[in-house]
C-alpha cells in the first residue's frame, strides 16, 4: 500500500508539456537553437518530450496565414523586426505590410538566445544576422503539413485584431485534413469585457465550432479574483483556461479549483525567460494540467526526477 501511493500522487500531479513558440522563443533568457515557430524548432520540441507545440498565427498583407510572434517593440509598436531580418537595401516591414510572395527577401533572424546582443540592436533594422540554413516565415499550411505527421499535437494562437482569422484558420485545419493534430485554439490576449472599441472577439464566430477545442487566454490577476474567465469559457464553449504562469497566485487557485469542477483544464504558459525547476514547482502547486514552457527538455527532466513521468493522454 504504501508503496503505491507516491506513484498515485505522481501520476494525479503531473503535467503535459507544451513547447512554447516550439523549442523556446528567440529572445535574451529563452534557451532555444532555432527560431522561434519554425518547424525545425517544434520538431525538436517534440523530440526532447513536448506533447505539443504552441505557435502564433496571423494574416499577412496578402492574405496567407503566417506563423510569427509579431514582438512588441515598444508599447506602441508590434513589429517583425525581432523575428527576421530586413533583407538587402531594405527595411523590415510591419505585419500589415508583410507579403508572403517577398518573403524570401527577410529570412529569419537567429535566436537572441544565441547571439546575445544589446536589445537595441536586436530590435532594429541594425540587426542582419540570419539563421543559418536559410528560414523563411512559414504558413500555418507548411506548419501543419510538417509537425501533424509525427501524430503530436499544436496549439494555435491568434494574433492580431483580424476578425477573420477565426474562419480562416479552421478553413486552413480542414484544408489539410489537421483536425486530429489541433490541441486547441487560443487568442491573445482575451480582454475581459471585449470594450476596446479596436478589438475584435476572435472566438465568436468559431465558439460553436466542435472540430477545435478553444483555451481562453488571460496573463493577468483582477483584485476581485478571474472566475470571470469561467463564465466567458461557458459562453465560448472552452476547454481551457490559459493564465500566464506567473501570474499564478492565491486569486488564481481558487479559480483553477473552480474550473476544474466545471471539467476545464488549465494551461499555463511561460513567456520570455529561462524556465527553471523553481519556475515549475511554483506552477506546479496550483494544479495546472499543463505547462507551455521555453525549455520542454527541462520539463521532461524535471517531471521524470519528481513524478516519474510527463502526461500524455
Amino acid at each position: 500500500m504504501f508503496l503505491l501511493i507516491p506513484f498515485c500522487i505522481s501520476y494525479l500531479h503531473t503535467v503535459r508539456i507544451i513547447g512554447h513558440r516550439g523549442d523556446g522563443c528567440s529572445q535574451i533568457n529563452c534557451v532555444t537553437a532555432y527560431p522561434e515557430n519554425t518547424i525545425a524548432s517544434a520538431l525538436h520540441a517534440l523530440e526532447v518530450g513536448a506533447y505539443a507545440v504552441e505557435l502564433d498565427v496571423w494574416i499577412s498583407k496578402d492574405d496567407q496565414l503566417m506563423i510569427s510572434h509579431r514582438n512588441h517593440v515598444d508599447g506602441s509598436k508590434d513589429d517583425l523586426f525581432a523575428s527576421i531580418t530586413p533583407g538587402l537595401g531594405t527595411t523590415t516591414p510591419r505585419p500589415d505590410q508583410f507579403e508572403y510572395k517577398t518573403r524570401s527577401l527577410y529570412p529569419m533572424k537567429a535566436p537572441w538566445s544565441k547571439d546575445r546582443r544589446p536589445r537595441a540592436e536586436y530590435l532594429s533594422d541594425r540587426y542582419t544576422v540570419a539563421h543559418i540554413p536559410i528560414t523563411l516565415l512559414p504558413t500555418l499550411g507548411e506548419y501543419l503539413d510538417g509537425v501533424c505527421p509525427t501524430g503530436k499535437k499544436i496549439v494555435v494562437e491568434m494574433k492580431g485584431n483580424d476578425a477573420r482569422l477565426p474562419l480562416r484558420v479552421v478553413q486552413e485545419i480542414e484544408k489539410h485534413n489537421a483536425f486530429d493534430c489541433i490541441h486547441a485554439i487560443s487568442s491573445f490576449e482575451w480582454n475581459y469585457a471585449n470594450t476596446a472599441v479596436h478589438q475584435a472577439d476572435l472566438f465568436e464566430s468559431i465558439k460553436n465550432e466542435t472540430r477545435v477545442k478553444r483555451a481562453l487566454l488571460y496573463s493577468s490577476s483582477q483584485p476581485s479574483g478571474n472566475d470571470f474567465i469561467l463564465t466567458a469559457a461557458d459562453h465560448y464553449n472552452a476547454s481551457f483556461i490559459h493564465p500566464k504562469c506567473t501570474a499564478l497566485d492565491a486569486r488564481w487557485n481558487s479559480t483553477i479549483i473552480n474550473a476544474h469542477r466545471k471539467g476545464l483544464e488549465v494551461m499555463c504558459y511561460f513567456g520570455s525567460q529561462i524556465d527553471t525547476f523553481t519556475h515549475f514547482d511554483t506552477a506546479m502547486q496550483y494544479g495546472v494540467d499543463e505547462i507551455c514552457t521555453n525549455n520542454p527538455a527541462l520539463l521532461h527532466e524535471y517531471l521524470n526526477k519528481k513524478y516519474s513521468k510527463p502526461r500524455n493522454d
